[in-house]
């Protein structure tokens, strides 16, 4: 009797993914994208024009400082420091690791001021 509702259970299992994998499915290929950008962000991962940066910590830190103080530069002169940031591939992906930096330190500081209960 349990090996039979085991078996029934297995195979109820069994055709709700394979019913939920074909809509999903279907839902995906009559999707379409209008976004001309999405579209060509999305050939550049998948023909793997997108590369890693192949540079060692130090010039990244390196890198992040300089980023950072032409961005107070920027900031200071009232100028949008998104054009530089953008402008290439390295310097993106330098921002993204300052923004990871940051992003963990804050938390770090936020746990530790909860933790001593500054607030």
């Amino acid at each position: 009797m349990q090996n039979s509702l085991k078996r029934d259970l297995k195979s109820n299992m069994d055709n709700f993914n394979l019913n939920f994998k074909k809509k999903v499915d279907t839902e995906i290929s009559e999707t379409e994208y209008d976004n001309d950008i999405f579209n060509k962000k999305t050939d550049d991962i998948s023909s793997k024009k997108i590369h890693a940066m192949n540079t060692s910590l130090g010039d990244i830190i390196i890198e992040l400082r300089n980023m950072f103080f032409i961005i107070l530069e920027l900031i200071s002169i009232n100028k949008s420091p998104l054009p530089f940031i953008f402008s290439t591939n390295k310097r993106k992906y330098v921002f993204s690791i300052f923004l990871i930096v940051f992003g963990c330190l804050l938390l770090l500081l936020s746990s530790l001021m909860m933790e001593k209960k500054v607030f």
